[in-house]
């Protein structure tokens, strides 16, 4: 089951990437810069992604076989991950969170290193990622 949900989570990974840059830029974004195909943290970030979803369905399935009702199991699995997403207040409680949560298995998607822009900090120059809205 892990490697089924796996291969369809990484296939829509995939997908999804793809369909994004274009429908991106006809929408006036233009990122500082997309990595090429091969590269690291792309690679890192799409197979992570479809890894994040084999597991989260295994979770799933974990914890309705613990629970024997889907009616229950359903809102726990989800609440797992989405309620440690709503309660970061600050950096410790993040961090704590992010440790003791299966919320922490988001961070497979992060980039490692900054994007090179060529934006008012000068062409070329390396700014950090935008701060998220929540911090």
């Amino acid at each position: 089951m892990l490697l089924a949900t796996t291969v369809v989570g990484t296939a829509a990974a995939w997908a999804a990437y793809f369909t994004a840059r274009p429908l991106q830029r006809a929408g006036g974004f233009v990122a500082p810069g997309y990595p090429d195909l091969t590269s690291e943290p792309l690679l890192r970030a799409i197979f992570g992604t479809g890894l994040l979803i084999g597991v989260v369905a295994v979770f799933g399935v974990g914890v309705c076989a613990i629970v024997k009702r889907s009616a229950i199991a359903i809102p726990l699995v989800i609440g797992s991950y989405a309620v440690p997403a709503m309660i970061l207040v600050n950096d410790h409680v993040s961090r704590m969170l992010q440790r003791w949560t299966p919320f922490g298995e988001f961070a497979i998607q992060q980039r490692g290193t900054a994007p090179t822009t060529s934006s008012a900090h000068g062409a070329g120059s390396r700014s950090p990622p935008p701060t998220p809205w929540w911090r």
